[in-house]
């Protein structure tokens, strides 16, 4: 008895231990996606001023998102379905800085005089930069519902397992009296 609630108590310990590297997980995840806005919205004030103080969101915003993008392949490097997200999230974000890179030269373009004001705007409204956009955030979606999805397993795992193995103490401590 006392042997299998040792047991339950080491899978006890490895459950939370894959609880904790899920919300780890979902936390490059967070920041991942608050990166991209981060881009997004420096890219945004860019292009509507001509400021070049506003690409400092633009620039941090791709730094931060790679050091988030690879420490969430890396904690991810065990889950074949999550690193296949993980690279179609790369392709979205690539597509999504392709277009922020040619709205970026279409707006110092722009301020310099070598195009009108119009031809920026016209290209800004096509919309590319938002289709990237949503595109990545669906993406996203997707790879953050795959760790809920995981946790919600493994939480159902953590709650059997504390159930049993409070059961097993409890019987063995009730043994322990009967015996004594």
């Amino acid at each position: 008895l006392m042997s299998f609630a040792l047991f339950n108590i080491y899978k006890l310990v490895d459950i939370v231990g894959w609880n904790t590297h899920t919300y780890e997980v979902m936390t490059e995840s967070d920041a991942m996606l608050l990166n991209m806005v981060n881009i997004e919205t420096g890219l945004r004030g860019f292009v509507a001023s001509g400021d070049e103080k506003f690409l400092e969101p633009f620039t941090k915003g791709q730094q931060d998102f790679s050091n988030a993008f690879k420490k969430a392949k890396s904690l991810t490097s065990d889950n074949p379905s999550q690193q296949a997200r993980l690279d179609k999230l790369m392709a979205d974000h690539t597509q999504f800085l392709e277009v922020a890179t040619q709205l970026k030269a279409l707006r110092q373009d722009a301020t310099a005089g070598k195009i009108t004001v119009e031809d920026l705007l016209k290209e800004f409204k096509a919309g590319k930069d938002k289709v990237a956009m949503d595109a990545f955030r669906g993406r996203i979606a997707e790879f953050s519902q795959a760790e809920s999805d995981l946790l919600v397993i493994r939480s159902a795992s953590l709650a059997a397992t504390a159930s049993l193995t409070t059961t097993t103490l409890n019987v063995g401590g009730l043994g322990l009296c009967i015996m004594t």
